[in-house]
């Protein structure tokens, strides 16, 4: 007798891939790119066929559901294919050698990097299989392919979404992860709609009780300022209708959005000492506007209807941020004292904020090499790659160096550049001209003259002079320098001259 639970959930699943597959062909019409995606849900299923999830639903349900965040962001076949067989090597008895028969090397690949390494691949001996794996994912990531660790990202999230079914102890090590490794790598693609959801996923299970505190505080918060956010809307879209700033047609839904902070960087903010007062993007309008000129017409429109603040007007789109995010920033603030941040920007800007280089991939305008270029994270990754052979060295050099938490500073110029937190003046000089650093005489912070070694912290404005004579050794600088790429580049001078 066919058991009806396992015939209902096969015919679920079959649905959904129908949906998914229709989704692709509206921006992928290959008829060989569709024959593989039914080749690999079909293998998938069959392999995975009759194996539960913790949360007791089958488990196809998981690489299907990874595959379908492929599709909406519009990714290609292969990051699609990887998707649905992620799991295919680490959990059932298919190897590699056999995806490579079946698909070919680009998927054979992108799914070895998603696959966890397990103690037999190092010949059952003592290893950090955890350390193995990430070093695996980030080495494949700067020498093979971005769309394995992409799959990884949505994997991840989907993961976190269904964590409540696994133990408690579970719950924590993945959380920890997530926010040590997952969330900055979606940072470091410019994914910032993944980014702070994976933080307060993993917020929600590392720190329960601040989690619903600072949730309830928030809808509070919220539910007393919605009549004026509405108010505002109202006037701003008006404003911006009337000076031809939108679409003739536009709602005013589609045209401003509220934003309320992500609990996680709430919370971050109130550990540093700070009120929800004192958050002064607490609450964003996010406005979309026709095109460039106009980012800056609305801006003038906002500030000659509210006060704002001078110090919080930020110019993101002539000095885009390292993850490529455009848009002009200011706050202002209404009749009742409350803050509001508008952040202005173009429906393609607004995109490529969200989506970061998922945006670039959909776009398949440039080759991936190209696309890397575009975002500093690559550069870093590769520096750390090619000195730090050794795993060990090379996870501890990506947490430290890659995934930590980054300040951003500005040149004389405007331009912003990231670099980890307790970087120096030597760090930035290398960071912005390494033919100049060597030869670095003093630094400016603000306006004001400062030791090579002062620490830079978040916003400030930095510039160093130097002269065509060595005025610090190799020694002193190598002393005032925290940022791998500086250590290394005065390490080399220094075996270079002997």
């Amino acid at each position: 007798m066919v058991n009806q639970r396992n015939l209902l959930e096969e015919n679920y699943l079959d649905f959904i891939f129908n949906q998914m597959l229709f989704a692709t062909q509206l921006y992928d019409r290959n008829p060989k790119h569709i024959s593989l995606l039914v080749k690999a849900y079909d293998l998938a299923k069959n392999l995975h066929k009759g194996v539960k999830r913790k949360s007791g639903e089958a488990y196809m349900f998981h690489p299907l559901i990874v595959a379908l965040m492929t599709v909406k962001y519009h990714l290609d076949y292969v990051t699609t294919c990887t998707a649905l067989l992620h799991d295919v090597v680490e959990d059932t008895e298919y190897t590699y050698q056999d995806i490579l028969n079946i698909f070919g090397k680009e998927i054979a690949d992108n799914v070895d990097c998603v696959s966890k390494m397990t103690k037999e691949d190092f010949n059952n001996k003592r290893i950090d299989v955890h350390v193995g794996t990430i070093c695996k994912l980030f080495r494949h990531l700067n020498e093979t392919d971005i769309r394995g660790p992409i799959v990884k990202l949505f994997d991840r999230d989907h993961n976190m979404k269904t964590l409540e079914a696994m133990k408690p102890e579970k719950q924590l090590i993945k959380s920890q992860e997530t926010l040590d490794v997952y969330a900055p790598l979606a940072q470091g693609f410019g994914f910032n709609y993944l980014k702070k959801e994976l933080h307060d996923l993993a917020f929600k299970y590392l720190y329960p009780l601040k989690y619903n505190e600072v949730e309830q505080v928030l809808d509070q918060l919220t539910f007393t300022h919605q009549t004026e956010i509405n108010i505002i809307k109202q006037d701003i879209f008006n404003a911006l209708k009337n000076n031809h700033l939108i679409l003739a047609n536009s709602k005013i839904d589609d045209v401003i959005k509220l934003r309320v902070k992500n609990l996680y960087s709430v919370f971050i903010s109130l550990e540093k000492g700070r009120d929800y007062d004192d958050i002064h993007d607490l609450f964003a309008l996010q406005i979309t506007v026709a095109n460039e000129a106009a980012c800056f017409s609305a801006l003038n429109l906002i500030h000659q209807k509210y006060p704002y603040f001078d110090d919080k007007f930020k110019d993101y789109i002539h000095n885009p941020k390292t993850t490529g995010y455009k848009a002009v920033h200011t706050t202002f603030v209404s009749r009742t004292g409350q803050s509001y941040q508008a952040q202005i920007r173009t429906k393609e800007m607004a995109l490529r904020n969200t989506r970061g280089i998922l945006y670039d991939l959909a776009c398949k305008s440039q080759n991936l090499e190209e696309i890397k270029k575009h975002y500093p994270f690559f550069t870093t990754l590769d520096e750390i790659d090619r000195q730090y052979p050794n795993d060990f060295e090379f996870y501890d050099k990506i947490k430290n160096d890659l995934l930590g938490d980054k300040i951003y500073v500005r040149s004389a110029s405007g331009k912003v550049y990231s670099l980890p937190v307790g970087a120096t003046i030597v760090d930035y000089a290398y960071c912005i001209c390494e033919s100049r650093a060597p030869h670095i005489v003093e630094g400016k912070v603000n306006g004001q003259l400062v030791s090579i070694s002062t620490a830079l912290k978040n916003q400030d404005l930095v510039d160093f002079t130097s002269n065509n004579t060595r005025y610090y050794t190799d020694e002193t600088l190598l002393a005032a320098a925290k940022t791998n790429k500086a250590k290394r580049r005065i390490l080399e001078g220094m075996n270079k001259n002997g």
